[in-house]
């Protein structure tokens, strides 16, 4: 209720400048006011110069932001969980949205494949799996068998490719839904022994 929140020092100076007849209209702009409580509340506030008759008057629309807030706190936290949980892996994880556009990786998957920064900025998924699978000793056969998984009716596919170094890489795939609808794919790839590697530079295929 508007009885329960008061102006902070900065809505003060913005009324006093208003006051001196300098009107200056606010868009969508976020800022607190002090709670009766204690607290700050957070608002985006848009005000707007309006008249009755002979009256002036200012509108002031404040959208109360501690939902979004909560929500937005609660993704920061969710994806740090997710961020930790994807470290932790001793696999390669390759993460992809619904249009196979990249979500995340992991630092190993990076180091595994030596996948370059400007292939990560593209953020094209089907881009980073030709880069792996042209670190295959053959690029085209790797290629196919991980781009089918993409068509599987059972949203699960697994394989293995020789690498040029002689190398076998091991990977398996899994579709995600979310309300029975695709919301994207996860791939896993494992190489034997420490992590090096797989080569020191690669053709797409």
């Amino acid at each position: 209720a508007i009885s329960e929140i008061e102006p902070l020092p900065l809505d003060h100076c913005y009324w006093d400048e208003m006051a001196s007849g300098d009107f200056r209209a606010l868009h969508a702009v976020e800022t607190e006011y002090l709670h009766a409580d204690g607290s700050l509340l957070p608002v985006r506030k848009s005000t707007a110069k309006a008249a009755d008759g002979a009256w002036p008057y200012v509108l002031v629309l404040a959208h109360d932001l501690r939902h979004e807030r909560t929500i937005e706190s609660s993704l920061q936290r969710l994806n740090a969980e997710m961020a930790s949980v994807l470290e932790a892996s001793s696999e390669g994880l390759l993460v992809l949205d619904a249009e196979r556009r990249l979500s995340r990786i992991n630092r190993r998957l990076h180091d595994m494949w030596s996948l370059p920064d400007e292939l990560l900025s593209s953020s094209a998924g089907e881009s980073i799996l030709r880069w792996i699978a042209g670190q295959a000793a053959t690029p085209p056969q790797a290629s196919a068998a991980m781009f089918a998984h993409f068509a599987a009716a059972a949203g699960r596919s697994s394989g293995h490719f020789e690498l040029r170094n002689g190398d076998n890489c091991q990977w398996h795939a899994h579709r995600q839904e979310r309300h029975h609808q695709l919301s994207g794919h996860v791939f896993c790839f494992a190489l034997p022994g420490p992590l090096t590697a797989a080569t020191g530079s690669a053709d797409q295929a």
